[in-house]
């Protein structure tokens, strides 16, 4: 196998086919230890260097994780998923699958580095040679290669390693599978278990059957009350002021030239599959479809944009509801927020709710809501929260 290290010779292949399945384990144990995870709400001015995680030693950057965020929402738009709200976000995990998958990605990578895996120039070449997006009568075209990673705002140094960490951890994986072997018998125990089937009987003891007999005086009383007075304390209270930038609001003074269009689609075809034939729907059937991405992805950035100027202006007069009605933007304010209880709509958003109560009195600052909810954007926010 090309790249496999001359020391990794017959007697260790041997050890792993007859221990695979503990060797595997022991492997994933020690680099899983290792992982460490900082989520957290970032600003408009967060450094896109920051650490998300940390795997055997090396970090994913907030910025790595924006842009695999995105791509995913990309996906799931482009297969028909449509726009993705907040509640479905959380209902389907993304964050957390997002992450997972980077997680998965540095691992593979580190396991395939200390196994002695490499993807050579030639075979890297070949495979990106052979993507249907970068040819022109069926023949690779470096400069539509070229053309369409700058549409994507990607560079061909960042695609090559993308393309190359895919072909090492197929390679990976392939080898790890020669390995491990399934018996009958394994299969068996498991069809067993997700069909065995039992019967319960339940005897139930109400606690109120119990408390009447229960007999408390008041010394006992002003003990627990002092042990667990902090049970007992009213929940904080905050009203928060806010100015919120829109994306949607930007969306229709964003143009989609037809170039673009047509880049978008010829880089992104398997988003956009007949699930009947298994082929790329015809541009024509998905074009609105694809215009709409785009102008959200470029009304998103319009947005943050907007945001990062007058977040700066705010932070000099200091007064939200003067600069709001200097800018002729509507500023609004919240009711009583209370700790521990968020309440619908805005209130229920948890990187604004978090904010709010992070605050000082008089303290003004900016949080994302919408899709990511403090990891990446929708609806920037700038907040300020009130004296009680």
């Amino acid at each position: 196998m090309g790249g496999f290290q001359n020391d990794i010779g017959y007697t260790m292949l041997s050890l792993m086919r007859k221990h695979a399945q503990s060797w595997l384990i022991k492997i994933a144990l020690f680099i899983v230890a290792i992982v460490f995870v900082f989520w957290g709400v970032g600003s408009f001015k967060s450094d896109p260097t920051a650490k998300v995680a940390s795997v055997n030693g090396k970090s994913i950057t907030q910025n790595e994780y924006q842009q695999a965020y995105q791509q995913y929402l990309q996906m799931v738009q482009g297969s028909g998923g449509g726009r993705l709200d907040e509640k479905a976000l959380q209902e389907l995990k993304v964050k957390k699958k997002v992450l997972d998958l980077l997680i998965q990605k540095q691992l593979m990578a580190d396991l395939g580095k200390e196994m002695g895996f490499s993807v050579g120039p030639e075979e890297l070449a070949r495979k990106i040679q052979q993507i249907p997006a970068f040819q022109e009568n069926g023949k690779f075209s470096p400069s539509r290669y070229r053309q369409l990673l700058q549409m994507n705002r990607m560079t061909t140094e960042g695609f090559e390693a993308e393309q190359a960490s895919a072909l090492l951890e197929e390679r990976l994986r392939s080898f790890i599978g020669e390995f491990v072997k399934i018996e009958p018998e394994e299969v068996r125990n498991f069809f067993n278990y997700l069909s065995d089937e039992i019967n319960l009987y339940l005897v139930r003891f109400p606690q109120a059957d119990f408390e009447k007999k229960i007999a408390s005086n008041p010394d006992q009383v002003k003990a627990f009350f002092a042990k667990n007075s902090t049970r007992y304390q009213n929940p904080a209270e905050v009203r928060v002021r806010y100015l919120e930038i829109d994306p949607q609001d930007f969306e229709g003074s964003v143009e989609v030239p037809e170039k673009e269009l047509q880049g978008y689609y010829q880089q992104n075809q398997a988003r956009f599959l007949d699930s009947k034939k298994n082929q790329p729907l015809p541009l024509e059937q998905v074009r609105e479809n694809i215009r709409q991405i785009i102008k959200q992805e470029k009304a998103r950035e319009i947005a943050r944009q907007k945001a990062e100027d007058l977040y700066d202006q705010l932070l000099l007069s200091g007064d939200l509801k003067a600069f709001g009605s200097q800018i002729k933007a509507a500023v609004q304010e919240t009711g009583w927020l209370i700790q521990g209880k968020p309440g619908a709509d805005l209130e229920g958003q948890k990187a604004f709710y978090d904010q709010a109560f992070a605050l000082r009195k008089g303290g003004i600052s900016s949080v994302w809501i919408g899709t990511g909810a403090g990891i990446l954007f929708f609806n920037p926010l700038i907040v300020k929260r009130l004296d009680p």
